[in-house]
């Protein structure tokens, strides 16, 4: 019988069925040994630095911006309302996700550089109204 996690038994001193320390008096679970106890090296050589670690978040956060605008625009082309203006990207994007495009945090300064880094995703073209946005065609 599976039970919901919330339901599992525990011990009388608190630890969930099939911790190692179950049966023993204890008041934490431990998976994993200690890094003290496995290594005799400080546990800050072996992390990445701060640069990297920002340069990580970063292309993170410009994965999800990109799929984030990626979706603004398949949800457009759902409804049928056809190609979407650059100036309107911000307010679509804040419509749809309920939070602001922030590019800063991606280190874009502007929406046009971020859109044009992306060429595999999405496309800017020029109309008679402004720079429209799309999705980027699937090359055969």
């Amino acid at each position: 019988v599976l039970l919901p996690w919330r339901a599992a038994p525990r011990s009388k001193y608190g630890m969930l069925w099939g911790c190692p320390n179950f049966f023993n008096k204890t008041d934490r679970c431990t998976y994993t040994k200690s890094r003290s106890a496995t290594t005799s090296e400080p546990a800050a050589a072996d992390e990445p630095d701060a640069t990297k670690a920002n340069t990580t978040d970063m292309n993170t956060m410009r994965r999800m911006l990109v799929q984030g605008v990626v979706r603004v625009l398949q949800s457009r082309a759902n409804e049928l309302k056809g190609e979407l203006l650059v100036s309107d990207l911000p307010y679509q994007f804040e419509r749809l996700w309920k939070v602001q495009l922030n590019l800063q945090s991606a280190g874009y300064s502007d929406v046009q550089a971020f859109l044009k880094a992306w060429p595999n995703k999405i496309e800017v073209n020029s109309s008679p109204k402004g720079d429209v946005v799309i999705l980027a065609k699937k090359s055969a």
